[in-house]
């Protein structure tokens, strides 16, 4: 991937598309997500890249997590946004093995430069998490465009008090949730030039002004 300059956001290249079926999946995909008429749920027990310039929401939940993947059970960060959460720019990778000697792995690439993507509420079960100064892309100074602005902070509150809507997974596993576990919570959040590696979001929606979906190997 490169990166445009003074954006901070990846640009995904080399594409090259596998075949018809997966090039009218994607285009149905597409064209529910730009139309509002679908959420989504995107999951990987070999985890996946989430990159974003930037994430607002009302809200923001993390404690710490657990995700069935291969190998067994694995800690995370689990976080919640709030229902209003919005990204500026979205690119998603996902390597995938076909079980074909000739393809191998693949990448499947979800891309998206629109600077104003309403996703409602996220919930993140991730590998890692980090946020960096969007100002180093711009003018080197330390302005109001840090890696991470939050109001309203609560350090060690418990998990119980934090409010989070899911406690388990979408099979009905444990998320790692602990009633009394340590949590943190926020108010107003805006995350800058977002990175994570995870093994599932849930979005409440996703509504897009364009949408780029395809395959690389």
């Amino acid at each position: 991937m490169e990166k445009d300059e003074g954006t901070g956001r990846a640009r995904l290249l080399h594409s090259a598309v596998l075949g018809v079926p997966t090039a009218l999946a994607a285009a149905g995909l597409g064209a529910a997500m730009l139309h509002g008429a679908v959420g989504a749920t995107l999951s990987s027990a070999q985890g996946f890249t989430l990159q974003s310039s930037a994430i607002n929401s009302s809200g923001l939940k993390i404690r710490p997590g657990a995700a069935r993947v291969a190998g067994g059970d694995k800690a995370t960060i689990y976080a919640q946004t709030g229902s209003d959460t919005v990204a500026d720019g979205v690119d998603i990778t996902a390597k995938v093995d076909t079980g074909l000697p000739v393809i191998g792995t693949v990448s499947l690439l979800m891309s998206s430069t629109d600077e104003s993507i309403s996703l409602g509420a996220i919930v993140l079960n991730a590998r890692d998490l980090s946020v960096a100064d969007r100002d180093t892309a711009k003018n080197a100074t330390n302005g109001s465009n840090g890696a991470a602005s939050l109001s309203d902070v609560d350090l060690g509150i418990a998990q119980s008090l934090a409010g989070f809507d899911h406690t388990t997974d979408a099979e009905g596993r444990s998320s790692g949730y602990q009633a009394a576990g340590f949590a943190i919570t926020a108010g107003t959040s805006v995350l800058n030039n977002v990175d994570a590696t995870a093994y599932g979001i849930h979005l409440a929606g996703l509504n897009l002004d364009n949408l780029s979906i395809r395959v690389t190997n």
